[in-house]
């Protein structure tokens, strides 16, 4: 048995890459297996500390366990977490976060099971200075414990491609393009498993110069509506929807989020051979809709009255048409 203590000790593990530096502590060398306690380490930028230590340095010996509380450098961290992390569903996730400055205080920990590293990150208080993901800038503060977790988020995009960042987020029931800005405030508080009930926010989303649209569910049947009444024929080809798509000038969107549901407030859609008004609500969890929609189709009133009969009096003028939509992405109706 050899107890002492480490002073600038270099690890090297080679199953991920990954290089402790300036390592010191109190250490205790037996039948080939050095135990550590009140570990200090280096991972790039980010500190280690209050660490305990397995290490396997005799032939044969092969044990691993680092447990530390760690301060990190999050632009270092991610590199380090690409390595680490195993999971195919965590490291797509992690691909689609860019340019990330911030900190964050946490534990982590990394142990050999078998033949396989293990890595187990928890994060107990995060500031995100600046963050890139899909296209929107988000910056934000995060803190939590076993029970409780609660965060604050800034979002926003400016001139980005719509159809881009649809397809960063896998968002396969939306196809649309253009150019588009996000401004948006959220913040939360309550136990992670819940923490989207318990989040509350607002956001502002518009496409100012408009694009096209492939496929949206309540533009595709309000459509399919209008095509019944063969009252836009000639200018919409759902057929070809998918391919040619539907013209849009402008689009803007205003909503809070409130016990998981987004709360349209205004939402309007400048079409080129309509426009939609809509106010209601969205359901993500469970992706109930909810929507009171008024509708413009720029044809002329006579045209409209030919396949809507009137009855118990007659109307001089009409502005929109009233419709409602109901149901899930799925099936609406």
């Amino acid at each position: 048995i050899i107890q002492g203590r480490m002073q600038d000790g270099k690890i090297h593990i080679p199953a991920i890459s990954l290089d402790l530096t300036e390592t010191s502590g109190a250490v205790v060398i037996s039948k080939g297996v050095l135990d550590g306690k009140n570990i200090r380490t280096h991972l790039g930028n980010t500190t280690g500390q209050n660490g305990q230590l397995k290490l396997g340095i005799a032939k044969g010996a092969a044990p691993f366990h680092l447990e530390t509380d760690v301060r990190a450098d999050l632009s270092q961290l991610l590199p380090i977490l690409e390595r680490l992390i195993d999971d195919k569903n965590v490291q797509e996730r992690i691909a689609m976060i860019k340019d990330l400055k911030g900190s964050a205080n946490g534990k982590l920990l990394i142990g050999k099971d078998a033949d396989q590293m293990k890595v187990k990150v928890d994060a107990a208080d995060i500031t995100v200075k600046q963050a890139d993901i899909c296209g929107i800038t988000m910056s934000g503060t995060a803190t939590g414990s076993s029970d409780i977790f609660t965060f604050g988020l800034d979002v926003s995009a400016k001139d980005q491609a719509l159809e881009t960042t649809l397809a960063c987020f896998e968002i396969d029931a939306l196809k649309v393009d253009g150019k588009y800005r996000l401004n948006g405030k959220f913040q939360g508080r309550g136990k992670i498993e819940n923490i989207l009930d318990a989040t509350s926010g607002q956001v502002v989303f518009s496409v100012p110069d408009g694009g096209r649209i492939y496929h949206d569910i309540v533009v595709v049947h309000v459509l399919k509506f209008f095509n019944t009444l063969e009252l836009l024929e000639g200018q919409v080809n759902l057929a070809d929807m998918d391919k040619k798509g539907f013209g849009y000038h402008s689009m803007r969107v205003k909503a809070k989020l409130q016990d998981g549901k987004l709360r349209y407030e205004e939402a309007v859609l400048r079409g080129q051979p309509m426009t939609i008004s809509a106010a209601g609500k969205h359901d993500i969890v469970n992706g109930e809709i909810d929507m009171n929609l008024l509708v413009a189709p720029l044809v002329t009133v006579d045209r409209i009255f030919e396949h809507i009969p009137l009855s118990g009096g007659s109307l001089e003028t009409l502005d929109a048409i009233p419709l409602v939509a109901r149901g899930t992405t799925d099936n609406i109706h």
